[in-house]
């Protein structure tokens, strides 16, 4: 259950496991995109900020969605204290917060590309994010 993985999520084994996936994630460029004009797409910091603060996070995500499929969120009646290696909650230092947008909230622009997601992906739902 959640209660009993969440104490684990906060530890330096969790860190250096979600940077290991991280790591794994790194593309090096690909042949002529150096002379790319970017800056067409808008404000490149807040493209940036977005960028990290994702690459922070989907890693965490994929390891605790594996966790939990495999079972590994102990075992009901078990007792376990906090890790001894816990670390402290909170956004990475250097990443950005960024407000969420729900998919029934959403209007314009926003609106059409979660319909878009939906669409191409053939799922109902879209994660905010």
């Amino acid at each position: 259950s959640w209660d009993r993985l969440a104490p684990h999520l906060l530890t330096d084994s969790f860190e250096r496991a979600s940077d290991n996936l991280r790591s794994q994630a790194l593309l090096e460029p690909s042949s002529g995109t150096g002379d790319s004009d970017l800056s067409s797409l808008g404000d490149l910091e807040s493209i940036r900020g977005f960028t990290d603060t994702i690459h922070y996070v989907l890693p965490k995500l994929l390891l605790v969605a594996s966790a939990l499929d495999e079972g590994l969120g102990g075992e009901p009646g078990s007792d376990s204290d906090a890790p001894e290696d816990a670390v402290s909650p909170g956004a990475a230092e250097g990443t950005s917060v960024l407000p969420m947008v729900s998919p029934d909230e959403a209007g314009g622009e926003v609106k059409a590309i979660f319909g878009e997601i939906k669409e191409l992906h053939g799922h109902p739902n879209v994660a905010s994010y």
